[in-house]
């Protein structure tokens, strides 16, 4: 089955978020993509990303965690879409009719783990706090992906807790979260 990316700068960070191939946990080194609702997961155990990049089809599918043959990928931000075509395995990078480059994966068997878990324990209403740090590594590599650099960091409840990170109004539909760094 093949699916159509147009919201490239989405793959791009998701991508962003993925762990080097030094990172022994190999569910961790792939996209996690749920068919059903059209969104890819990346996470790196530190830094949560959740986009929606397909429209969902027809019919239930189970989701997969597809990891990268080699190293991660870099898509050109010339590109204005990627096919991703589950039956070869491939993405294929394009601007207009012209292929730009073509990345294989393979399907990881594995546990993704439960993101939605990290999703809830954000508390919107939560009390604001002022004290916390971020690794600011983190946010530079979703902003370099998405080339947006003002965004809005919205952290509740303790220093302890998750850290809910905005790229602005074209990206509402984009969820990152962030853990803090331990002081």
């Amino acid at each position: 089955m093949t699916y159509t990316i147009e919201r490239v700068e989405l793959l791009r960070a998701a991508i962003a978020v993925l762990p080097d191939k030094t990172e022994i946990r190999e569910y961790l080194r792939g996209l996690y993509l749920n068919f059903e609702t059209g969104e890819v997961v990346s996470t790196d155990g530190h830094r949560l990303l959740i986009a929606p990049l397909f429209d969902p089809q027809d019919g239930p599918r189970a989701p997969q965690i597809l990891g990268f043959v080699g190293k991660n990928p870099t898509i050109p931000k010339s590109a204005d879409r990627v096919l991703l075509d589950t039956d070869a395995g491939t993405f294929t990078v394009y601007r207009k009719s012209e292929v730009l480059a073509v990345h294989s994966y393979r399907v990881i068997v594995g546990q993704y783990p439960d993101y939605s878990r990290v999703v809830s324990s954000y508390n919107p209403r939560g009390a604001a706090v002022s004290d916390f740090g971020i690794n600011p590594q983190y946010l530079a590599d979703v902003q370099k992906a998405l080339g947006v650099y003002g965004v809005k960091i919205s952290p509740r409840v303790n220093a302890d807790s998750i850290v809910k990170v905005e790229f602005g109004k074209d990206y509402l539909d984009l969820s990152y979260y962030i853990m803090p760094m331990r002081t």
